[in-house]
């Protein structure tokens, strides 16, 4: 096969891919078909691990209280005194980490199926970790 006979048959495979990608891919992959899958799979997805009983009229236990541990940091400067009377630059010195409790209660409010929408009230508090 000579050079300008493959080059031929490369441009030609190229613009097959590119007519195949346009044609038949591209509305496969972004037309309704692939929302309406997307869809289906998820309706209720955000149900899962939330709601007490089917009709979710209240939520888990789990889900209504959660505790979790975070660690935040701080910083100092070291040189405040230096800072308010000569101007100077800050040195700054990392405070932490330092450990919270973060426990989240929610207080469930409504299920709206047809929207797919759960609305609740959230409460975080922070309380210092006795490992800190």
């Amino acid at each position: 096969m000579g050079l300008m006979t493959m080059d031929k048959s490369l441009i030609g495979a190229g613009l097959m891919m590119v007519v195949l990608n346009l044609a038949v891919i591209a509305p496969i992959a972004t037309g309704d078909m692939m929302v309406t899958a997307v869809n289906e799979g998820m309706s209720d997805l955000y149900l899962e691990g939330m709601c007490a009983d089917e009709d979710c009229n209240d939520l888990s236990d789990d889900w209504k209280l959660s505790t979790e541990q975070r660690d935040f940091y701080g910083w100092s400067i070291t040189n405040l005194e230096d800072v308010n009377v000569n101007g100077s630059e800050p040195e700054y010195e990392t405070v932490g980490p330092v450990t919270y409790d973060v426990t989240s209660e929610r207080e469930f409010i409504s299920h709206d199926e047809e929207n797919g929408e759960m609305t609740y009230r959230e409460f975080t508090t922070y309380s210092c970790s006795a490992d800190t």
